[in-house]
């Protein structure tokens, strides 16, 4: 967090849990003027994982 207020948060998905969602959901936290996404990665080949 910076002296001014800012801060970088790092948002990803967990099951029953989109990211997309949590970070729309941050608006409606008390004082927070503005989120913005400013990097997103995807990864489908992750180890353990599978895509349908």
């Amino acid at each position: 967090m910076t002296d001014d207020g800012r801060m970088v948060v790092t948002v990803e998905d967990a099951e029953g849990n989109w990211a997309g969602a949590t970070i729309t959901s941050l608006t409606d936290i008390q004082g927070i003027l503005n989120v913005s996404l400013v990097y997103h990665h995807f990864d489908s080949d992750l180890e353990g994982e599978s895509v349908s």
